[in-house]
């Protein structure tokens, strides 16, 4: 009886771990949470908009204006430009930085910008900066 009742033990134990430790893999801890807020690459935050939906950030990109490589229809207004790196497009909703122009003639196509804001997500779950006032 003493041997079953411990390999009960060890099996409930056994059990209790196998349940628990995909709960403890997923959580995040709250360092590594706001770890997220400050700086990220576009590819970043197009490949894990869940991830970084609602930080304030910093990016640095190059500025396409209209003419980038998003795909779907902008997420906030027509007035909505891009930024590209890494392989990957983000639309920013917002003032145009100084010194460039999205609207013909356009100005700083391809050059780099630093932008600030939050990031959003569309209902379809497509992220976009908006930019902090």
């Amino acid at each position: 009886m003493a041997n079953t009742s411990k390999g009960f033990r060890m099996a409930l134990t056994g059990v209790l771990l196998f349940l628990t430790t995909p709960l403890t893999a997923c959580h995040v801890a709250p360092e590594h949470q706001t770890a997220v807020s400050g700086t990220a690459s576009v590819a970043m935050i197009v490949q894990q908009p869940k991830l970084f939906a609602g930080r304030p950030l910093t990016i640095d990109a190059h500025f396409s204006g209209w003419k980038g490589s998003c795909s779907g229809p902008v997420p906030a207004t027509r007035s909505d430009w891009m930024i590209e790196d890494g392989g990957a497009c983000l639309y920013v909703t917002g003032p145009v930085p100084p010194g460039f122009s999205a609207a013909p003639p356009t100005h700083g196509i391809g050059e780099k910008v630093t932008v600030s804001g939050t990031i959003e997500l569309t209902p379809g779950g497509m992220p976009y900066l908006r930019l902090s006032r």
